[in-house]
């Protein structure tokens, strides 16, 4: 069982450049060897990674996977690609089918992600067609040039040669891991749980403000955390045991 515990958190009401940089500034000051990390992952907010970049300037950014999957989702719904199964024959050609296939992001540099998208764009476009019943010549395909739009970022932040770089793991294909920020994702939504819990049970409130988020959510997630930790390391914890590598922390529950 894996235990998700909050890290470095900030609260923050807007996605600005100056609020962002804050959380990276501060993470930089008190954790002094993270100016020596080769890279990091974020769900592609400009102005998130931008802050990160500048505070980190050896590190590569990365963007996740798993939230340009569901970019590339929503961009097909909006086309009015709606159905899993109609989409899956899109997401296969960008993301491949994982020991079968290879997909576009399988590019190992800026020069094969071109490659691979232009020898993409007669079928994905057929499709598209196909799907939404659209053979007309007044009908324009929607899904490649989202994909197009999105060349250079997929090239500078999701490409191998860049994960390599940013130091993933290189898995038995060959390649670098794909990147992925789900742990932190994960960790949004106990907070998320833990505050619409507080809504719920104080129907007067129906928006927190900061201090009543640091109070009722933060630090009530936090202090059951610490409770769980003290309960794992004796044994005892309902949602917690510790991992191999740290059984030697384990004590008598008397203790």
């Amino acid at each position: 069982m894996k235990a998700l515990f909050l890290g470095p958190t900030m609260i923050h009401h807007k996605k600005t450049y100056a609020a962002y940089r804050t959380l990276a500034s501060t993470c930089a000051a008190k954790c002094k060897e993270i100016t020596k990390a080769k890279g990091f992952i974020t769900d592609g907010e400009e102005n998130l990674y931008k802050a990160f970049e500048d505070e980190m300037k050896n590190a590569r950014s990365l963007r996740c996977f798993k939230h340009f999957e569901t970019n590339c989702k929503e961009k097909l719904r909006t086309t009015g690609i709606r159905k899993t199964k109609e989409q899956r024959f899109f997401l296969q050609w960008v993301f491949g089918v994982h020991g079968k296939e290879e997909g576009i992001l399988d590019a190992d540099n800026q020069e094969d992600l071109r490659q691979r998208l232009d020898l993409a764009k007669m079928e994905i476009e057929r499709r598209e067609r196909e799907v939404l019943k659209r053979e007309d010549e007044a009908y324009k395909p929607r899904f490649w040039s989202f994909l197009d739009e999105h060349f250079e970022m997929m090239g500078s932040h999701m490409v191998a040669n860049v994960r390599k770089e940013a130091g993933m793991v290189v898995e038995d294909d060959g390649k670098p891991a794909r990147c992925y920020s789900n742990n932190s994702e994960s960790m949004n939504n106990v907070m998320r749980s833990a505050k619409e819990t507080f809504l719920k049970e104080n129907p007067c409130i129906s928006q927190l403000n900061k201090i009543q988020f640091t109070r009722n959510v933060f630090e009530v997630v936090h202090a059951h955390q610490m409770e769980e930790l003290h309960s794992a390391i004796a044994g005892l914890s309902d949602e917690y045991i510790l991992a191999d590598h740290a059984t030697y922390l384990q004590v008598p529950a008397d203790v």
